[in-house]
């Protein structure tokens, strides 16, 4: 199994320990450089895209994460004919405001209309051990007297826990 990752994920660099010795290798990657990508899927049996973004940063829009990285992907597992299972989000669509959604579907879009085998997943808000979702509501719930409710409270999502979607 090779994992790519990036050096400021220490959560992921704490967890990839649950291999055995020799069967994870960790291969230091920068979306920066999407070139090295076809190296590491013509010489790999499946390959699984996990990244996404909640919030843009500087050097990381959701352009980038969401659309570039899944088209260089997509377009390696065809040319070397290999599986490819990509997580998107659930209400993934150009009709919103939401340059994340949009950015999701344009992913999405590409996979679909340029790779014969691929699977996507859509699922709702992933919620684990450190996310950044149920854990800001605990902190909030901890400080306030009340829970924001978004959009009057008629905002409708289920969050799947990270382990129920991985297994």
């Amino acid at each position: 199994i090779k994992w790519l990752y990036f050096k400021d994920w220490d959560i992921f660099k704490r967890n990839i320990l649950s291999g055995d010795i020799g069967q994870i290798e960790v291969v230091d990657f920068t979306l920066n450089n999407l070139t090295s990508l076809e190296d590491l899927i013509k010489n790999c049996d499946y390959v699984v895209n996990l990244i996404g973004l909640l919030f843009e940063k500087a050097n990381m829009s959701f352009e980038l994460a969401h659309y570039l990285l899944p088209k260089k992907i997509s377009i390696f597992c065809e040319k070397y004919n290999k599986p490819f299972l990509h997580i998107s989000s659930l209400g993934s669509t150009y009709d919103t405001k939401s340059n994340y959604l949009i950015s999701k579907k344009m992913g999405e879009e590409f996979i679909e209309n340029n790779n014969k085998n691929h699977i996507i997943i859509r699922p709702s808000v992933v919620y684990g051990e450190e996310d950044n979702f149920i854990n800001q509501f605990g902190k909030m719930a901890k400080l306030l007297p009340f829970l924001p409710l978004f959009r009057k409270g008629v905002t409708k999502f289920q969050p799947i826990y990270v382990n129920d979607l991985s297994l």
